[in-house]
């Protein structure tokens, strides 16, 4: 399945998949309203289609100690999610937003809103392992067996979810990167200069 995703730490190189780095996002960013406009505008040149689509905005937490920056970045999210929400239902596709804290406070709940069709407004109480199995799910992709987490139906319009398992889809094995000290370091001092790393 093709898919793109901008921004996310856990992303590779895997066959069919557009990946939008940290460093590139970050290395044209001054801060954290530069680095979600740039993510932003990096997702919106990327994605072509594709039936898995991810971006991952860091401003908001980024920006959590400059208060009006932070309101400034929230509005530009804010009118980004409107827009998505608006392409995903004009399109029939699901959209699934995941918010977390990456300070929470003790017993601070994270939240996934999902938009999938004229379902009503109503909150379930979800494991954070089922997340990625409903997404997938929801995007034809069996579920693995081997996995802790379930697709969940009721969070995605009915029978829309591909009901079929596999036993497993093998060892998780990324694809080998050839190492570049230089750009590490160099990435490590921009994660320092956003606030990310002290």
């Amino acid at each position: 399945m093709s898919s793109v995703a901008v921004g996310w730490w856990a992303s590779g190189p895997w066959p069919g998949a557009t990946v939008v780095g940290n460093e590139e996002v970050l290395s044209g960013a001054s801060d954290g309203v530069a680095a979600d406009r740039r993510a932003i505008a990096l997702f919106r040149q990327r994605r072509t289609g594709q039936p898995l689509q991810t971006v991952y905005l860091p401003g908001l937490d980024i920006l959590r100690n400059d208060e009006a920056k932070w309101h400034a970045d929230l509005q530009d999210v804010r009118r980004f999610l409107e827009d998505m929400v608006s392409d995903a239902a004009g399109r029939g596709d699901a959209l699934v937003v995941l918010a977390a804290d990456s300070h929470p406070s003790p017993f601070a709940l994270s939240r996934a809103f999902v938009f999938d069709g004229p379902l009503a407004p109503r909150t379930i109480a979800i494991r954070p392992e089922d997340v990625a199995p409903s997404i997938l799910a929801r995007a034809g992709v069996p579920a693995a067996a081997d996995l802790p987490g379930r697709p969940l139906a009721p969070l995605f319009r009915a029978g829309i979810l591909e009901t079929l398992t596999v036993a497993t889809y093998g060892p998780r094995v990324a694809p080998q990167q050839s190492p570049s000290p230089s750009t590490d370091r160099e990435y490590l001092e921009k994660l320092k200069s956003l606030g990310y790393l002290k």
